[in-house]
């Protein structure tokens, strides 16, 4: 159905506290999700002692965590779809930062209690509400938001303070951890205290769009309802994925994959080449990530850069090799005698990956439904790091001093250089199909194109009008791509939100 106006003036302070606290909502999960990473060593003293060889089977129970928050991620971007059209983004927020929290504070008692199942059932929960989040906190930032320009900065700001969860995480956890008097669980009870915050912010979000919007607008698409674009029957053969997608996800699998796991066992890397101190383990372990924040600017320039013909970036293959080349050299670092160096490198050649990451919905060819291609993509993406925290887990079981981890990471990494060269032989061209006319609801006109320089996560990938209604195609971290119309009528504004 078409977009339906919402008039009802919005306040401009419940305005800026919404967008105040919506970024808030991330925050907690965000936080909590590398955890076990920055407190490993702390975590060890819970399984110490308990059997034969705990060594290994520690490095087993440690990749299971990780492993726990990946799997509900495999299937989410499926059931998301039906999910919040189902309830809205306002409810599921509102239930899915209860759950996250609820994830956390599991987590923490079994810590606590020495109790691996909840540890890791905490985890598994954790995931499953961390899929959906970045859903409902983009549709509800969307009906905030003056323009469709502020839409872009909201979505890179939550973005933003999202990371910054995790950097601190990295400072912060260790240094509780090593702390006089600290227990194994104090981190864990912090980090549910943050999901806690998150809470409260989801919490107040929804009473404020509930007391500013009343009831779910009924532009919402509810499941089994067709948008009035996609209700005309329609005899078009649904073209097939072309090879360069599946070019693009491999590498792009096969570069996460060589991250990601190594990333979050990075503080127990650092502890084992002679960094005694859980804080500057911790703070080493944050590394990635701040180069990933800092880096973002950069990437931008360079993707705009390279751009032939107003087409986004279209070498992406060449950008993919580089990465997959940075990350092989940081491993060789890794295995080496320069750590530092191969962080930095790390981090450098993640921070180009997922900059890549949302330009597979640009290989989706004129015809086929993009979100649910990208729901592939996604899926097959947290299989790919599910597998590597396995990987990495069993490496180091074998090796704890990681040189076998980092040679097989290594390894993995030049599958995905040289898949981004394979794709870049294939000479993929990220380009919309090329404006056109077509006739819809008589007298309007419809044209589509690329935004320029759109390629990270938060912005407007595709650009869409049928006279005075404009779709736009967002990448959310988390989510994946979501289509988002906005249309003018009789001089009010309304908005629809398809997943």
């Amino acid at each position: 159905m078409p977009p339906t106006s919402h008039p009802v003036p919005i306040p401009p302070k419940a305005r800026w506290l919404a967008l105040s606290l919506l970024p808030l909502v991330l925050f907690g999960p965000y936080y909590v999700y590398d955890l076990p990473g920055a407190t490993n060593r702390k975590l060890q003293n819970v399984w110490k002692g308990q059997e034969e060889g705990a060594e290994s089977a520690w490095q087993l129970w440690f990749g299971s965590l990780y492993i726990a928050h990946f799997l509900p991620n495999i299937f989410m971007p499926f059931v998301s779809v039906w999910l919040i059209k189902l309830v809205g983004p306002r409810a599921l927020l509102a239930v899915l930062v209860t759950v996250a929290w609820a994830g956390s504070a599991m987590f923490a008692f079994g810590v606590q209690h020495a109790t691996f199942a909840a540890m890791i059932g905490g985890r598994l929960i954790l995931g499953l509400a961390a899929e959906l989040l970045g859903v409902a906190q983009a549709g509800l930032s969307r009906r905030w938001v003056h323009d469709d320009a502020g839409l872009v900065s909201t979505l890179e700001w939550n973005l933003f303070v999202a990371r910054l969860a995790s950097i601190l995480n990295d400072v912060i956890s260790p240094a509780l951890a090593a702390s006089p008097g600290a227990t194994e669980s104090s981190s864990a009870w912090v980090g549910s205290v943050t999901c806690m915050v998150s809470l409260l912010a989801g919490l107040v979000v929804f009473a404020l769009d509930w007391s500013t919007f009343g009831r779910e607008p009924e532009s919402e698409d509810k499941p089994g309802e067709e948008t009035t674009a996609s209700s005309e029957p329609s005899t078009e053969t649904v073209p097939p994925l072309p090879t360069q997608f599946y070019l693009l996800t491999a590498s792009m699998l096969c570069l996460a994959g060589s991250t990601i796991p190594f990333i979050n066992v990075a503080s127990n890397y650092a502890y084992r080449h002679g960094t005694n101190d859980p804080v500057l383990a911790g703070a080493l372990m944050a590394i990635p990530d701040v180069i990933c924040v800092i880096s973002r600017p950069m990437w931008a320039s360079l993707l705009d850069s390279g751009s032939r013909g107003g087409t986004p970036f279209r070498h992406v293959g060449r950008a993919l090799f580089a990465s997959g080349v940075l990350i092989v050299a940081a491993h060789l670092c890794l295995s080496g005698p320069a750590p530092i160096i191969g962080l930095v490198l790390l981090g450098i050649g993640h921070s180009l990956c997922s900059k890549i990451w949302p330009l597979i919905a640009l290989a989706v060819p004129k015809g086929r439904d993009v979100p649910g291609s990208f729901a592939i993509a996604t899926a097959l993406m947290n299989s790919s790091l599910a597998l590597g925290s396995l990987l990495v887990a069993c490496a180091a079981a074998t090796d704890p001093s990681y040189t076998s981890t980092n040679i097989i990471l290594s390894g993995l990494a030049t599958a995905g250089a040289l898949l981004g060269a394979a794709l870049d032989l294939a000479d993929i061209n990220f380009v919309a199909p090329k404006p056109e006319s077509e006739e819809h609801h008589q007298a309007s006109v419809s044209l589509e194109e690329p935004v320029q320089g759109a390629s990270a996560s938060g912005d407007v990938l595709r650009r869409r009008t049928w006279g005075s209604r404009v779709s736009y195609e967002v990448y959310i971290p988390e989510a994946g791509m979501i289509r988002m119309d906005v249309g003018e009528d009789e001089g009010e504004r309304g908005v629809s939100w398809s997943y």
